[in-house]
């Protein structure tokens, strides 16, 4: 019988990061008023914290100013392993809020009208690719306040929302942060009107406008290398997030060396939804030395959503799950 191994991280599935929370903080000379962080989905790092790109415009419309409430490293709830470099911009009811950069969206939340003043995960949210392997996170918008879906291209000036004061929220305002795809983890970045793009932290309490002229330019990233790595497999093909049912794509890659050791003797490739539950039928175990090279026709699914792709060692038909990336059926 197939025993399946289901270790799901507190936070949900790959960038469904649902448990939001952040609010403004003591650090620096911030006065205490309430904003939200959010409960890290970083796979783990292998290499240290990444340099994000320096070209990011600010999250809000071209010369809107917002302040800071908290900044990277908050000790209220940017201090998550993995979930460090975020920013908190406190903001009016519905007040736009746009990319850091062009991108396509991978998944969006907004049904939630519900908050807390401690950890709980119900915020709104729209995660968007970046390009070049970098997601954007935005946290808590309003309820019904998304102005975009999963698929969707925008430029740095397109409206994905508006802000709000759902999930881990004690005040209407913006939770941002940008990770890396492999890895899940976030990123050192920089605005490009902000001391030259210096991947440095902005200053709490201090009011920053933004200067976005509406860029476009996108290279849409994709799975690769060390995605897997927690769950024992090494890529070593390159896989599009954005797909259609019947695509055929290409797995191949190793096993871990720690994966070896356990007595890994294959993989398992398999698509969990929204709700966290494997998708009945996409399921495919092979049987594989420490090398592979597959083929995996996505199943038949709902267009216009979004799910997550596994791939996972096998130890006598026995794999699991750990925040597996997200991709998009169109």
């Amino acid at each position: 019988m197939m025993f399946r191994l289901f270790f799901i991280s507190v936070i949900f599935l790959s960038f469904f990061l649902t448990g939001c929370s952040e609010k403004e903080e003591d650090n620096s000379s911030a006065s205490t008023s309430s904003s939200s962080a959010t409960a890290s989905g970083c796979r783990g790092r292998l290499n240290g914290i990444k340099d994000g790109p320096t070209t990011l415009y600010l999250p809000y419309s071209n010369s809107e100013s917002y302040k800071v409430s908290q900044t990277w490293y908050g000790t209220y709830s940017h201090y998550m392993t993995g979930g460090e470099h975020a920013l908190d911009f406190p903001m009016n009811n519905n007040d736009t809020i746009v990319p850091v950069a062009a991108g396509r969206v991978i998944a969006v939340k907004e049904d939630s009208n519900t908050n807390c003043s401690s950890s709980c995960s119900d915020a709104n949210y729209v995660i968007v690719d970046h390009g070049d392997g970098f997601i954007g996170r935005y946290y808590h918008f309003c309820q019904n306040c998304v102005d975009v879906s999963p698929g969707d291209v925008v430029s740095s000036s397109t409206r994905l929302g508006g802000a709000g004061n759902t999930g881990w929220s004690t005040e209407t305002h913006l939770h941002f942060e940008l990770a890396d795809w492999e890895e899940g983890c976030t990123v050192k970045y920089g605005f490009a009107n902000i001391n030259s793009g210096a991947r440095e932290a902005l200053s709490v309490d201090q009011s920053y406008t933004s200067q976005n002229p509406g860029s476009s330019t996108y290279t849409a990233s994709t799975i690769t290398g060390e995605t897997y790595n927690n769950v024992g497999v090494t890529l070593t093909s390159s896989i599009t997030w954005y797909l259609s049912s019947g695509d055929t794509i290409t797995v191949s890659g190793s096993l871990t060396s720690a994966a070896v050791s356990e007595g890994a003797n294959g993989i398992a490739v398999f698509i969990v939804d929204e709700s966290n539950q494997l998708v009945s039928d996409s399921l495919k175990k092979y049987t594989t030395s420490s090398t592979f090279s597959e083929t995996y026709t996505i199943p038949s699914l709902e267009s216009g959503k979004t799910y997550s792709l596994g791939i996972s060692k096998s130890i006598n038909g026995s794999y699991h799950w750990d925040n597996p990336p997200n991709i998009v059926i169109h």
